[in-house]
């Protein structure tokens, strides 16, 4: 099928596997994936209220200030005995830059509309770089293993279940 350099398809299976409904992993995947990228701290996930792929946004009074969040997860976690709301925004490039002032009309959207106590924005590349335009801060994260970014080389951005190139924070699940 060759869809590993499709991003719609990946942005799109990568929320179904953090939605806990449909796939009998429950709310695990999304568990392990925040712990990881909040760098191991003791948050365990209570409440998955959304996750969704090509979330459509409003960035200003034009329909030309109209954006796409690639994927958008939300809900509730307990740190430290506290339960707190959180908001997950990731946005994916493969083949791509990020367009002129696209992640700061994502960031204006997000402060404008969130009534959560963290947000967690990340940038998946194949690579794990940092993105060129960059207002707030941001997790760099690898399609193949987050933990060492530039370790991608695109041709490898795919794993069969188990092999040594599965993403380390699916070792937590």
């Amino acid at each position: 099928m060759d869809f590993g350099r499709l991003e719609t398809a990946l942005t799109r299976a990568l929320a179904w596997l953090l939605d806990k409904e449909e796939h009998g992993f429950g709310s695990s995947l999304l568990d392990a994936l925040l712990r990881h990228l909040l760098d191991g701290r003791a948050i365990h996930l209570t409440e998955v209220e959304k996750a969704a792929s090509e979330y459509l946004i409003q960035c200003g009074p034009s329909s030309l200030d109209a954006g796409r969040i690639d994927v958008l997860a939300e809900g509730r976690w307990v740190e430290s005995g506290k339960e707190a709301r959180w908001r997950l925004v990731i946005e994916a490039k493969i083949d791509a830059w990020e367009g002129e002032d696209q992640l700061s009309k994502y960031d204006d959207w997000i402060e404008s509309n969130t009534q959560t106590e963290e947000v967690v924005r990340v940038f998946l590349t194949p690579d794990g770089r940092q993105p060129e335009r960059l207002k707030k801060s941001c997790v760099p994260f690898s399609y193949s293993d987050p933990s060492q970014p530039d370790a991608c080389e695109p041709r490898r951005c795919h794993f069969p279940t188990g092999s040594s190139d599965q993403p380390r924070w699916l070792g937590a699940v």
